[in-house]
């Protein structure tokens, strides 16, 4: 019964049809016992000997000694008792019918009456399932009077106002940050690369330049990818074949490493071909980030390592 999902519709209409329930069965109730009480109270017939004197019984001879009055008396109480019952009996199964006849019109109109009353939350959620950053503009603009669920309506159409300026706040400021990120590392690269074509350059500034092109065309995939992923509403869709192992050995070797050795943090590595699929940039800024905090918040001459789990998540001995 814990896992039972009810919709609120249906416990609603089972609440409507058992109050009538509960209500019509004290009303029965009721009604059975004052009935009772006024039958026993009212509901006598007397007989003495005084009404025998004037004539014979209805169907007697004339002449005919009366009765004894004790035994006529006690046949009557008997029969009027008996009459009392049979009455009783058809009015509590009448009355039985009846509650159960309109107890099934009470679940049918309260299941109605339900859907009805109920139609403006089920606005509400299909205008919430349908909203998204590009629909926010979307209001629910519920009309009807000033009850729970129009406050309801009202008070959801102020929140989407609300994440709208939100949501254009950050159109806005991505649109920024990506001319303000992309600008420095563009003349960067304009400034090696001309650095770079000059014949009197030596050798070790061309290694020098390459080294910091290389650097720069990552940090611009990484923006690229940070970008994207914020302006996007689901995660990453393009996905590339990854060896996950190959690309953490190499994350490490060129980003941790000076990091690592400044720290007085000895980085041990235990990794084997992993395949997997996902965005490039966005798993090694992952991986960077792992081993970065694992570095800064370790102790001095400390470890750290890197281990691969494998499918049963056991980690790989060192």
């Amino acid at each position: 019964m814990r896992n039972l999902r009810l919709s609120l519709r249906t416990r609603l209409t089972l609440i409507y049809g058992g109050l009538f329930l509960a209500t019509a069965t004290l009303l029965v109730a009721l009604t059975y016992l004052l009935t009772t009480r006024a039958m026993e109270s009212r509901f006598r017939i007397a007989v003495s000997r005084s009404d025998f004197e004037t004539g014979p019984l209805v169907g007697g001879a004339p002449g005919t000694p009366p009765p004894d009055i004790t035994r006529l008396r006690k046949v009557v109480n008997e029969q009027t008792a008996a009459q009392q019952q049979a009455i009783l009996h058809d009015l509590l199964q009448n009355s039985l019918l009846t509650v159960f006849a309109l107890c099934l019109l009470a679940v049918v109109l309260g299941y109605l009456v339900a859907g009805r009353t109920l139609r403006p939350l089920q606005t509400v959620t299909a205008t919430a399932r349908r909203l998204s950053e590009s629909t926010l503009h979307e209001r629910i603009g519920l009309s009807g009077p000033r009850d729970e669920i129009k406050e309801l309506a009202d008070t959801f159409d102020g929140m989407l106002d609300r994440l709208h300026r939100a949501f254009d706040s950050q159109r806005r400021f991505i649109t920024n940050a990506s001319h303000e990120l992309r600008t420095p590392l563009a003349i960067n690269r304009t400034v090696v690369e001309v650095a770079m074509a000059k014949p009197q350059t030596p050798p070790e500034t061309k290694a020098l330049g390459r080294k910091l092109l290389d650097t720069t065309a990552r940090h611009e995939r990484l923006i690229e990818g940070l970008l994207l992923l914020a302006r996007s509403e689901r995660e990453v869709s393009a996905r590339s074949p990854v060896d996950l192992a190959a690309l953490s050995e190499d994350t490490i070797d060129h980003q941790c490493g000076e990091a690592g050795g400044a720290a007085g943090v000895t980085i041990t590595k235990a990794l084997s071909p992993s395949r997997t699929a996902g965005d490039v940039l966005l798993l090694e800024r992952c991986v960077a980030n792992l081993v970065e905090n694992a570095i800064k918040y370790n102790v001095r001459d400390g470890n750290v390592w890197v281990l691969q789990l494998d499918p049963f998540g056991r980690g790989r001995e060192v």
